[in-house]
């Protein structure tokens, strides 16, 4: 079995690989025109998540704590931070570029519709400052910070790195008490000038305030774009359904991976910000400099 550290270095070489030899297409041509020159909110769903075996008793192996209490405290800390459904996932390769687009002030925003840290994981792996606040049952709001934010990530539907209770978790069919995550996202599009939308990886509608918030963006003149792969039907896409998108969806073989990658070259990346080193060791050390705060916030 592959240790997480190889699995990382084939994760990276396999990301210089596919970026050396990645074409703009037409199609990509036009979702950069579209995008201009930001700042944007990316959004992203469960389409974006890849999973893996579990990481964290190799990590104890190749590098990670040596004594008992500091491998309890390090469970304790980042379980879940390759959590998704009871598996380890780690970002798909087109986020590898994501902290450099936040650190050139593209992106501005991070709203993230699946539970899992993948997002915060790019971030931690680069040094990138960001505040996070997820939803975490009962009206309450979890906020974490990693130094002085230079992006925010909200996480409307929670996230299974904070939330011990699956049943705190916003699901389908539930009536959830998160509409203050909402009023947030509005509030941020607007102090961050934000006028375009990219969403990615995201199909569903099961949470009404996902259609009211994202309907009112286009009230605010804000354009709102999605990227799905090619070999998928549109007419699937709340999105397209809601009637909420600046054009119809891009088609793209890659999907994601390909609209990342077509970004990045736009700004002239050469390759991710990834640092050498042993991943296990750089989350244990970002980890330590985390400030957790949970607020009950009235709905």
């Amino acid at each position: 079995m592959k240790s997480s550290v190889d699995r990382y270095a084939e994760w990276n070489r396999k990301i210089t690989r596919e970026y050396a030899h990645f074409e703009i297409t037409d199609e990509l041509e036009d979702l950069i025109e579209c995008l201009g020159t930001g700042p944007i909110c990316l959004l992203f769903g469960a389409g974006m998540s890849t999973v893996s075996s579990e990481f964290m008793d190799e990590w104890t192996v190749h590098g990670g704590p040596k004594t008992l209490n500091e491998n309890a405290e390090f469970k304790k800390m980042t379980d879940g931070i390759f959590r998704f459904g009871g598996v380890y996932a780690h970002p798909r390769e087109g986020m590898g570029f994501l902290p450099d687009l936040v650190n050139c002030g593209f992106v501005k925003l991070l709203t993230v519709f699946n539970y899992d840290c993948q997002v915060e994981t790019c971030l931690h792996l680069c040094n990138v400052r960001y505040q996070s606040k997820s939803y975490a049952g009962d009206n309450q709001i979890e906020t974490i910070s990693f130094r002085k934010q230079k992006v925010t990530i909200l996480k409307p539907h929670g996230s299974y790195r904070l939330l011990g209770d699956t049943e705190d978790v916003v699901l389908p069919g539930a009536t959830p008490s998160n509409q203050h995550l909402f009023k947030e996202f509005e509030a941020l599009i607007q102090k961050e000038c934000i006028k375009k939308v990219l969403i990615i990886g995201y199909s569903g509608n099961w949470d009404p305030h996902v259609e009211h918030y994202l309907k009112s963006l286009k009230k605010e003149n804000c354009e709102i774009y999605q990227v799905d792969l090619s070999n998928r039907d549109p007419n699937r896409l709340a999105t397209v359904r809601w009637k909420i998108l600046a054009r119809p969806p891009f088609s793209l073989d890659g999907g994601g991976n390909s609209a990342l990658y077509a970004l990045a070259k736009k700004h002239s990346l050469r390759k991710p910000c990834w640092q050498d080193g042993n991943p296990a060791l750089r989350l244990i050390k970002n980890i330590q400099s985390l400030k957790f705060e949970y607020k009950i916030k009235p709905v």
